[in-house]
């Protein structure tokens, strides 16, 4: 299935990529001197526009992009302590006043906090950076094929 899923998102990728530069190839064409800046002086397509475009219009690239982020703004939180618990439970009453009932109705007031093993903490911290390391990674790799392909189709169209 994890095959499947690979090659529908790759597919997905060359087919969005396609419509990219023909889209970026059919409005340079139309209006070559409003885009000075990704023309050379003959006016053609440079590859850095496609890049650019590329990278800023694929979905696949940008979410890897916000889940490196995410990750990365994990890691400071797993170096601390969990937060402290503060519990009121109400037991064994009796309707409609709320009133204990005789011998077992009470009350509990309960504040509670977990204390890691010594180097948890540390290895926890360890392991989300290691983890938004992986997925920088990731985002790199998207942004690497997501340009691969971009190029593929830049120089199938010239």
């Amino acid at each position: 299935m994890h095959t499947t899923v690979r090659r529908v998102a790759r597919r997905h990728l060359r087919v969005t990529v396609a419509w990219a530069a023909a889209l970026i190839a059919s409005t340079a064409c139309v209006t070559p001197a409003q885009g000075t800046a990704a023309t050379d002086t003959a006016g053609a397509l440079r590859l850095a526009t496609i890049y650019s475009r590329a990278d800023s219009a694929n979905p696949r690239l940008i979410a890897a992009e916000a889940e490196a982020r995410a990750a990365d703004a994990r890691v400071p939180g797993m170096g601390k302590p969990p937060d402290p618990m503060l519990q009121l439970a109400i037991m064994n009453r009796s309707l409609p006043g709320l009133e204990p009932m005789p011998y077992t109705g009470m009350t509990q007031l309960q504040l509670t906090q977990m204390f890691p093993v010594a180097g948890q903490l540390g290895l926890a911290k360890q392991s989300a950076a290691a983890r938004a390391g992986a997925a920088g990674d990731r985002a790199i790799e998207a942004r690497r094929e997501s340009r691969a392909g971009a190029a593929m189709t830049f120089y199938e169209l010239y």
